[in-house]
């Protein structure tokens, strides 16, 4: 989380640069969105006992648990010419077609969310559930559940965007320490993952390979790699 605030704080005001990362958790971990309290969403006595940490992101959203996904994160000025979008939906917007654009590169067909998708009636506020347990809209469905997150931050002149796709299955026991939440494994119904959608699996190479695939179509950039110590 510290280095996506790095490349937040290293965009440039004139929009020319913007920087995309992609990484994985090791070990596993939750991220709460920036406005959540840990007490309010999680078990922490379960939480300590399965020796899981917890980190809060810059941006929104809910909570997410990462094991199993692949983060994707954008930094960008709200001005220039690789302006992310002006407004937040333009940003989501955005950011959710280059996400589409990714996952057609791992042969996984995605739409954009339009809403709520977890019904009323099994959860105990939306506030307190996983990420992945609901759609909101612009983030990304395949087979009608849920396969990428995506959470946002706007500052006054430039923006970050995290997002975490799954790379394979959860697990009923990937839930446990989320308050307020039904545990008979129902939930899963809502959720997928690149390798339930291809019955492939991704190495992490494959997964960056696709991601500089998708941002070289882009006529927008010119897509250079760089060190995480020139951040």
């Amino acid at each position: 989380m510290e280095f996506d605030r790095k490349m937040l704080e290293k965009v440039g005001p004139d929009g020319r640069e913007r920087f995309f990362r992609i990484y994985t958790w090791d070990p596993p971990a939750v991220s709460l969105g920036k406005n959540q309290e840990i007490g309010r969403v999680l078990d922490t006595e379960y939480l300590s006992k399965a020796g899981v940490t917890v980190v809060k992101r810059p941006t929104g959203g809910r909570a997410i648990y990462h094991k199993n996904d692949v983060c994707i994160s954008s930094a960008g000025s709200l001005q220039g010419a690789t302006a992310g979008g002006v407004t937040a939906r333009e940003i989501y917007d955005n950011f959710a077609n280059t996400l589409k654009l990714f996952f057609e590169n791992l042969n996984t067909e995605t739409i954009l969310a339009r809403g709520p998708r977890f019904r009323t009636g099994d959860r105990s506020g939306i506030g307190k559930l996983p990420c992945f347990l609901s759609a909101t809209p612009y983030e990304l469905l395949a087979s009608g559940r849920k396969i990428a997150g995506i959470a946002l931050y706007v500052g006054r002149d430039r923006f970050l965007v995290q997002s975490s796709v799954r790379i394979s299955a959860y697990l009923p026991d990937d839930f446990h320490f989320f308050k307020g939440l039904n545990r008979d494994g129902s939930a899963l119904a809502h959720i997928t993952s690149l390798e339930e959608q291809t019955d492939l699996s991704f190495s992490e190479d494959e997964l960056r390979n696709a991601l500089l695939k998708t941002l070289e179509s882009d006529r927008r950039y010119c897509v250079i790699n760089i060190d995480e110590g020139e951040i």
